[in-house]
């Protein structure tokens, strides 16, 4: 099985987040197999293809946190893949808007009251090697955050790792 692996942000992750303040960040790397694909269908591989367990905890997070009014993620529509070549700045994907994008990397997220939140995904080489990390930075906005974020660490990092574990070993990126 083709190993993921923690690795440091990407300085052009913090860059392109743009949010000054950065309370927590991490990412992950793996090989990339699927050089043809775009920036938008490497994100699709990975987010529209979640693991039972992760549809289960994401579930599990919305309808606990709604009763305090934060927000919870959403699915890609039906017609995804038509979507890929045509997504902008400012369009939601998974429900998250997209902030910025280029060729190898897509920044996409949320603000909320708690939290404010980036994916971004990034290809690159790395000792002549095809590479995609997948990062998330984190502003935290009040206590609340503070408070959430380290209940969902764990989670997190499972969920991350997972998610680009899972498009790897089904050859999707």
């Amino acid at each position: 099985m083709t190993r993921v692996h923690g690795v440091t942000v990407p300085k052009t992750a913090i860059q392109h987040v743009g949010f000054g303040k950065v309370d927590f960040a991490d990412a992950f790397q793996a090989p990339l197999t699927k050089k043809k694909l775009s920036i938008h269908q490497n994100y699709q591989a990975i987010f529209a293809n979640q693991p039972a367990w992760v549809k289960s905890l994401m579930a599990l997070r919305t309808w606990l946190v709604a009763p305090f009014g934060l927000k919870g993620s959403k699915g890609l529509p039906a017609n995804y893949l038509e979507l890929a070549s045509k997504y902008q700045v400012g369009d939601k994907i998974c429900g998250w808007e997209i902030y910025a994008q280029s060729e190898d990397l897509l920044v996409a997220g949320m603000n909320d009251k708690h939290l404010d939140f980036r994916v971004c995904l990034q290809r690159g080489r790395v000792d002549g090697a095809e590479n995609i990390t997948l990062s998330t930075i984190v502003k935290l906005n009040n206590i609340w955050g503070k408070g959430y974020l380290a209940v969902i660490m764990p989670f997190h990092k499972a969920i991350a790792k997972g998610l680009i574990q899972n498009a790897v070993s089904a050859g999707r990126i």
